[in-house]
């Protein structure tokens, strides 16, 4: 059987625990953090119609996170939403028409993989 030189075992171990150690690579959906909530109540905990759901994702991109709120109108009338996060206190604003749904990204690259949305929406007239 044939001696292994100290530098080939040294580097057969870097080798085995570098694959450890590293990021595993898989689709950005992998790598996103998402967050659903109960019925009626916005990440910030306010209040929404009950036919109105939001979602926040922070989706992996290779410089950091894109924070993207998600609003599913499953009301009878269009709503005007206005969205800001505890990393953007920028207001977006956005019309969901009935029955869909809409995503507005509120930050690209963020370092933060986690995030608030307040979201409140209105019932257009």
């Amino acid at each position: 059987m044939p001696r292994r030189s100290t530098a080939s075992l040294l580097l057969a171990a870097l080798l085995g625990w570098g694959g450890l150690c590293l990021p595993a690579h898989g689709s950005a959906r992998d790598a996103s953090a998402q967050v659903s909530l109960a019925e009626g109540e916005s990440p910030g905990g306010d209040k929404l119609p009950k036919c109105v759901h939001v979602r926040t994702e922070a989706r992996y991109v290779a410089y950091g996170y894109d924070h993207v709120v998600s609003i599913e109108n499953g009301c009878d009338k269009a709503m005007s939403c206005v969205v800001r996060t505890d990393v953007n206190s920028d207001r977006a604003a956005l019309d969901v028409p009935a029955g869909q749904a809409r995503d507005v990204t509120t930050f690209r690259g963020s370092p933060a993989r986690e995030f608030k949305a307040d979201v409140t929406c209105k019932s257009q007239s």
